[in-house]
């Protein structure tokens, strides 16, 4: 188990690696103004992050290079007792007893020294953590859907300006619209089966017809995408890997670039003004600061004050909506390009993994016989013996 815990935390390693220099590309101009290039590169990087222990080590590229060598510590015991019995005894080197069949050799890396027993007790408090925060996502599941069932019948223009938006998307499935009394950001929520959108009365009430045409179209955005699974997807991640920050920020990351997309697919399909757009969000925020929003995992929406760094995101959205150069979709060109980049990558890791196993595998042997030459696989230190005359 400390080998496997090992080889994670170098995963673990890379994976963070991977997402400083995902985040350093994303502060150029090329991938900030192509949010769903960089969302699909902070999604790859949560995929290396909760990736199972020993992606690195590809043994199938590097071959078997760790056969054990024939068995010299037997070969040196026999050779022993066969020189005591004629009454030799050996010079210059002393005879090192084999190690008990069974016992393990000492494991070095960070987790080397740690008993499993102590291994089990922190995977067991981890896997506990994670039980508490689904508890709590499935009590805010629960609490949202007690809301959606006290159905409101939405207002004639509301239920119009979606059937516009629709249409510019060219939907086959129809998306229902519910409004509620309850301070819920605008937000996609989609169950298996019907998709929804659901809006607060008191916001709806205080904007006019294209601000709304702007929300409802950025809420399309997220469903065309399929944004709501991946929210899933990604917090099931993050639970799973609570402990560790960069998961929670490559998370955040990708909310933020998948928020960027549906901007731009807002006012591309719809033909809202920019302005218009970044006072719908603005109102929604200045709405949703003044009444703490109800925290969902199963649904993406269309502002977050409260969450952690909301106001530089928020900063970061209005530039992006002030900018027509982003492109909310990515071009073929593009996708091939990050495919075979992504590929390469883990290729050229898999094979470098596959030759530093290699590597360590023969400085391993090389101490072992240096330290005990008995045990030498060549006989290169095999001990003398000199026999009375």
């Amino acid at each position: 188990m400390p080998g496997t815990l090992n080889d994670f935390a170098v995963q673990q390693a890379v994976a963070a690696a991977a997402g400083g220099a995902v985040w350093l590309l994303g502060r150029t101009p090329w991938l900030g103004r192509r949010p769903a290039a960089s969302h699909t590169l902070w999604l790859l990087v949560l995929l290396l992050l909760a990736a199972p222990p020993g992606i690195w080590r590809a043994d199938w590229f590097a071959g078997d290079n760790t056969a054990a060598p024939p068995d010299a510590a037997q070969y040196g015991e026999a050779q022993y007792a066969a020189a005591a019995r004629c009454g030799c005894y050996p010079v210059g080197t002393a005879y090192s007893a084999p190690p008990p069949v069974g016992s393990a050799a000492p494991s070095n890396g960070p987790f080397g020294s740690m008993g499993e027993g102590t291994l089990l007790v922190l995977l067991g408090a981890s896997l506990l953590m994670t039980c508490v925060l689904w508890f709590g996502i499935a009590r805010r599941f629960v609490r949202v859907r007690r809301l959606l069932r006290s159905d409101q019948e939405a207002p004639a223009r509301a239920a119009r300006l979606l059937q516009e938006a629709s249409r510019r998307f060219r939907l086959q499935t129809e998306v229902g619209l519910r409004l509620v009394d309850a301070s819920l950001p605008p937000m996609l929520w989609a169950e298996p089966g019907r998709p929804v959108i659901v809006l607060p009365r008191p916001l709806i009430d205080t904007i006019d017809d294209e601000a709304l045409r702007g929300i409802l179209a950025h809420e399309l955005g997220h469903y065309v995408r399929r944004d709501h699974w991946v929210a899933l997807a990604t917090t099931a991640v993050a639970t799973l890997f609570w402990w560790n920050p960069a998961v929670w920020f490559a998370r955040r990351q990708a909310s933020a670039a998948a928020e960027a997309c549906c901007d731009a697919l807002a006012l591309e399909r719809t033909g809202v003004s920019r302005k218009s757009y970044a006072r719908a969000l603005l109102s929604v925020v200045d709405w949703m600061s003044g009444n703490p929003p109800l925290p969902s995992s199963f649904g993406v929406s269309f502002g977050r004050p409260c969450e952690r760094d909301g106001a530089r995101l928020l900063r970061s959205r209005i530039a992006m909506i002030a900018d027509r150069g982003v492109q909310p979709r990515m071009t073929r060109r593009l996708g091939r390009l990050l495919t075979c980049g992504c590929v390469t990558l883990v290729l050229a890791s898999a094979f470098a993994g596959g030759l530093g196993q290699s590597a360590a595998s023969g400085s391993h042997l090389e101490a072992a016989a240096a330290k005990s030459p008995a045990a030498d696989p060549y006989g290169a230190a095999i001990p003398l013996y000199c026999c009375p005359s």
